[in-house]
């Protein structure tokens, strides 16, 4: 099936003096002009050597009709990867515009996310909108382990509790006094950490409501922080030139790295927790915790891996890249690269499956793929290009549970993949 265009970036509809060729050529010219202003924002963005962000794109509704949502007929493995089809759409009830942060439930069966106006909830059985209120000034998303609220996290360095299934606010707590839009939530403890613009950090229990720890403030603001897998563990960088690792529980220091002269946008654990990589726009670096004093620095693409850092959920495979230089491939035992997967553009995106071995990537005016990472190493990679209803994706996501692949298009709709009844 070949790519179909929907890209839909246009701002608020008018009308043209009843004139419908007027209106047509008029939102034809505005939907170009959006097109550019997005991409000349992810260009300029790129060019920073900063994490990329996504603006907000505001978009006319669709105007096809959303498909009849059908549940994916098992999860997605190699064997039936090129059987994905296009089971359902989630739309916004307003005028639709990106979605630029989300979160996923732990079991992969609801979606939160933001946009410029609203905080949006979806039932991904169902593909039925849970709730949306009012976005106020939430820059990031997490779910709690039970999935039954969601913590919005607000510029402010205040998060507000939302009961999950209807939107009712429970709670409300100011967590940072200094916060500086850099956080990590533990999926399975209710955890979270908040880093400050003087460079203090504070721990906090989400579903107690209540403080754990709080970090002396350094000489540069906090850049990135990750969560162990068992939520015992957490990791910082910033801009003082130092990563550190931390007791979660306490806030006490268990180990400092210096950075030289890197900057480290991403932080990510090795799913058994023993290993710590960080990203930075020059190359990568391998951290041990159980021999805190063992570090290793790998080479890495042009703009090195400031923009995605991800373990495979087995632990045999690191993926790091950006925009520029596409997607690297490490053997994190080995400390060896051992392939490049070419997705570059303005904006990238990636995923693996649960068991590891396929990836899901998009590039924006590219579309996605899945890759076979089982070759890497060898004579290549296989991929297999995913047909979608438009271009315009700047983020994937592979649900926990494996059955359901989530397309972010930049114009707000997220498209829905997965296993069609047989």
């Amino acid at each position: 099936m070949p790519v179909v265009n929907a890209s839909r970036l246009a701002p608020d509809e008018r009308k043209c003096g009843g004139n419908p060729a007027s209106f047509v050529k008029l939102r034809t010219k505005r939907r170009l002009c959006s097109i550019i202003s997005l991409l000349f924002a992810l260009l300029a963005a790129a060019c920073t050597g900063e994490p990329t962000p996504v603006p907000q794109v505001r978009g006319l509704p669709p105007t096809l009709p959303a498909p009849a949502y059908r549940e994916s007929a098992g999860p997605i493995d190699a064997a039936s990867a090129a059987q994905v089809a296009l089971l359902g759409r989630l739309d916004q009830p307003e005028m639709p515009s990106t979605l630029f942060a989300y979160a996923l439930s732990p079991d992969g069966t609801r979606l939160a996310a933001l946009n410029n106006d609203e905080l949006l909830a979806w039932d991904l059985l169902t593909g039925a909108l849970a709730f949306h209120t009012a976005r106020l000034d939430a820059v990031s998303l997490c779910y709690s382990p039970d999935k039954t609220e969601i913590f919005a996290i607000r510029a402010s360095g205040q998060v507000t509790a939302y009961a999950a299934d209807s939107g009712a606010e429970r709670a409300s707590l100011q967590v940072h006094d200094r916060y500086n839009n850099v956080s990590a939530c533990d999926a399975r403890g209710g955890r979270a950490a908040f880093g400050g613009s003087d460079g203090s950090i504070r721990i906090w229990d989400l579903i107690a409501r209540q403080p754990l720890a709080a970090t002396g403030a350094s000489r540069g603001e906090t850049t990135a922080l990750a969560f162990s897998p068992d939520g015992d563990l957490l990791a910082s960088a910033g801009l003082d030139g130092q990563a550190r690792l931390w007791e979660a529980g306490t806030g006490v220091q268990r180990a400092a790295l210096p950075l030289e002269d890197l900057l480290v946008y991403r932080l990510a654990f090795a799913p058994d927790g023993g290993q710590i990589a960080l990203g930075s726009e020059g190359d990568l670096r391998l951290w041990s915790t159980a021999d805190p004093s063992s570090d290793h620095r790998l080479a890495a693409p042009p703009g090195g891996a400031a923009q995605i850092l991800l373990y495979a959920p087995d632990g045999r495979a690191l993926i790091g890249g950006s925009s520029a230089g596409g997607l690297q491939i490490w053997d994190p035992a080995a400390l060896a690269g051992v392939g490049l997967i070419d997705v570059t553009g303005l904006r990238i995106s990636a995923d693996f499956a649960p068991q590891g071995e396929l990836l899901l990537t998009s590039a924006l005016g590219a579309g996605a793929a899945i890759y076979d990472l089982s070759g890497a190493g060898g004579s290549g990679l296989a991929r297999g290009q995913i047909a979608m209803p438009g271009a315009a994706i700047y983020a994937v996501e592979w649900t926990d549970d494996g059955r359901l692949l989530l397309l972010f298009a930049a114009s707000g709709p997220v498209y829905v993949w997965g296993l069609g009844a047989e």
